[in-house]
């Protein structure tokens, strides 16, 4: 029997994620093995920043997919948009990589002042994560335009393979060199391959795109509605991830290590999940300009619940194994993670499912204003939170503050919202008119 397109992505999608968070979670034990426990807090702390990178292109992934998908199902052609996208998102990359070599003396100091003490170091560091990080970025960007497109799969097989190629690196070129520059080697090896797949995979739809037709829409137009996805992910990545900024300058090393493996298990289990918010997120942009709304909001409740309750029985099994995934996958048997711990990133990551589902819906379909009525009370919270909870508890007052943020928050808001909008409207129709 024949898969259908979107079972193809979402398999793939799913495989991908799974090389992803699993290439993630060895590289964590080859590390553990190579570098100090100080160096090692360093490289953690770095790559942490990949969500923060994630903004570098200023919202425009995500308008440029919305766009697309309306285009195609109106029989436009979308050529010039997609060579107008690429092209901006280039531009503002390299100018925020300019500014982060600009500034790199004070953001060494912020966030490994610590645990790194030589300051040449810590900026070049800083400087050559930034720059990987960025060029990683794009392939986000082209990830999305390819769902858009129809060409799921491509954009989930890339990153697995780069991914790959970074486990690769971290197993066999930090024994290749002195001690004192392992950590260095690194994270080049880490990120190199990503950033590499990054631009790559912006290079090809570029130059998909220029064999067609196609008239850019206005920039200036693409550019406000992208600031304002930019405003409601950047209100995202404040809230999620502060966390290592505030732990680097809180906690020892060795309570960062132990922070950083158990929220690496569970973000293994919470890929399955963001994979497939991925793949639907077109097909909810799809509903919003055929008037289909309420079959894909069906469709939504019934991936929560199912996601909900599988992610419940995992975590279930998890209390009881966790100390064995410990021992042999990250060959770290000596860590200890408190149950308070444990349990207080169980239920940040159940609220998150049912949070980031609705986030996903009304991002797709251009509800943002909807978002930001929210967000950014959470990421003042989440922050605050965050700050004053560390300072007392460590990590697990970070979860806590974290999980704070969203219980006062997004957690009944984006439902409530979504309900009104859906409510406004009788199914089959369209709700464009109400935005």
């Amino acid at each position: 029997m024949r898969l259908s397109h979107h079972w193809r992505t979402a398999l793939s999608a799913w495989g991908g994620r799974l090389v992803v968070a699993l290439s993630q979670l060895l590289a964590v034990r080859i590390l553990l093995g190579r570098l100090s426990a100080d160096n090692y807090s360093v490289w953690a702390v770095l790559i942490s920043l990949t969500g923060w990178f994630l903004l570098a292109d200023l919202g425009i992934g995500q308008v440029s997919q919305n766009r697309l998908a309306r285009m195609l199902a109106t029989g436009e052609a979308v050529h010039g948009a997609i060579r107008q996208s690429v092209k901006t998102v280039v531009l503002i990359g390299v100018a925020l990589g300019c500014l982060c070599t600009l500034a790199a003396p004070w953001s060494g100091d912020l966030l490994l002042g610590r645990l790194l003490p030589d300051a040449h170091a810590r900026q070049w560091c800083v400087i050559a994560a930034a720059w990987m990080l960025i060029a990683a970025s794009w392939s986000t960007v082209a990830a999305k335009l390819w769902y858009a497109l129809g060409q799921g799969v491509r954009a989930n097989l890339l990153p697995m393979l780069a991914y790959l190629c970074s486990l690769a690196g971290v197993y066999f070129l930090p024994d290749m060199f002195a001690p004192d520059i392992r950590l260095k080697v690194a994270i080049v090896a880490w990120l190199a391959p990503t950033a590499l797949v990054g631009a790559l995979s912006l290079a090809m739809i570029h130059l998909q795109a220029s064999r067609g037709p196609g008239v850019a829409p206005p920039r200036a137009a693409m550019l406000r509605t992208a600031l304002s996805f930019w405003s409601y992910a950047a209100m995202g990545i404040v809230t999620l991830n502060v966390d290592y900024v505030i732990l680097a300058r809180n906690v020892d090393a060795h309570e960062l290590v132990a922070y950083n493996l158990v929220t690496k298990v569970f973000a293994f289990l919470f890929f399955f999940y963001t994979s497939t918010l991925a793949v639907f997120s077109p097909r909810f942009s799809e509903a919003y300009a055929t008037g289909k709304l309420h079959d894909a909001f069906a469709m939504l409740r019934r991936h929560m619940l199912l996601s909900a309750t599988l992610f419940m029985a995992v975590a279930c099994v998890m209390w009881f194994t966790l100390p064995a995934i410990f021992a042999h996958v990250f060959n770290a048997g000596h860590v200890k993670i408190p149950a308070s711990l444990f349990f207080a990133v169980v239920a940040l990551n159940f609220i998150r499912i049912w949070a980031d589902g609705y986030a996903t819906f009304l991002v797709a379909i251009e509800q943002v204003k909807t978002l930001t009525r929210f967000l950014p009370a959470q990421a003042v919270l989440s922050v605050g939170f965050q700050l004053i909870l560390a300072q007392h508890f460590g990590a697990v007052g970070i979860v806590s503050g974290l999980l704070l943020s969203y219980l006062l928050t997004v957690s009944w808001g984006f439902p409530v919202m979504t309900r009104a909008l859906l409510s406004q409207r009788a199914p089959q129709a369209d709700i464009r008119a109400s935005t």
